[in-house]
């Protein structure tokens, strides 16, 4: 987000200088960029931190590790499809991560859709 501010003002400061300032344009010609990029980033540091160490920076903090039903690390299919759940549940109001609290297994829909479980380290 704060690149994409950046990238506007930059922008809207060049298009100030030559006498064209159409903000809605200049949104339009860094958003597209900023949500393929902030999809990738994401998709990638779930994926790649519950294939290999079962932790993002969040979860070692909090003393948490998502596994499979035999307690192993995802790998990298069920920790994408993982991610692809988190897309899931964000996509209906975030009801997949609130479900959790409300569940006695604790697991979201995420973790239904790939299989894990979170547990403490």
């Amino acid at each position: 987000l704060a690149l994409l501010l950046a990238g506007f003002i930059f922008l809207r400061s060049s298009a100030l200088d030559m006498g064209k300032a159409d903000t809605l344009e200049l949104l339009r010609l860094l958003f597209i960029p900023y949500i393929i990029a902030s999809t990738v980033i994401e998709s990638f540091y779930f994926t790649y931190c519950h294939a290999v160490t079962g932790q993002t920076i969040g979860k070692w903090i909090c003393g948490l590790k998502v596994v499979n039903e035999r307690g192993e690390l995802l790998g990298f299919k069920r920790a994408f499809i993982r991610w692809l759940g988190y897309l899931v549940s964000r996509f209906f109001l975030y009801a997949g991560f609130i479900w959790v609290a409300f569940s006695r297994e604790k697991r979201g829909w995420h973790d239904k859709i790939a299989g894990s479980y979170v547990i403490r380290v």
